[in-house]
């Protein structure tokens, strides 16, 4: 088998049976290409630095795949793009006032979970890997959101 190697707009297949669409690839990123599915990869599918699950597998040359729904690509309360970016036109129609019109990037929770990284981090230097390390980050990140949800009373 040939070696894998990702395009925007190219349908793959992950190792738990998953199609992913491409559709962003932001250049000069180990982890630069961007599914539907909201998950990163590398260029040769690789979603984790070891064998994972969600690995692109292969690509999916039969019938065309249909796009997700934004609800489909958030299935985690993530608090939404923390970043967004806001405006008046989508595909030439007009949009709402102050409607989300792009997330090209991470989401609230992803924004959490970084600014909790350097805590979480220092705490268990030696004593967690990675893994746990992330983990928690996103522990942190969704106890966060919950408390924020709590704030607005929704």
């Amino acid at each position: 088998m040939s070696e894998l190697k990702l395009k925007v707009g190219g349908v793959y297949k992950s190792r738990e049976g998953e199609e992913v669409r491409i559709v962003h690839h932001t250049v000069g990123l180990v982890y630069s290409f961007l599914g539907d599915n909201g998950q990163a990869y590398k260029e040769n599918g690789d979603y984790w630095f070891k064998r994972h699950s969600r690995d692109l597998i292969e690509e999916v040359t039969s019938t065309p795949k249909t796009e997700r729904s934004v609800s489909q690509l958030n299935p985690i309360k993530d608090g939404g793009p923390a970043f967004a970016i806001h405006g008046f036109y989508v595909n030439g129609d007009v949009s709402s006032f102050g409607e989300t019109i792009c997330h090209n990037g991470m989401s609230l929770r992803d924004y959490f979970a970084a600014k909790a990284l350097p805590s979480i981090y220092n705490t268990g230097v030696g004593e967690l890997s990675e893994y746990e390390i992330a983990h928690d980050c996103y522990r942190m990140a969704d106890a966060m959101l919950a408390a924020r949800e709590e704030r607005r009373g929704s």
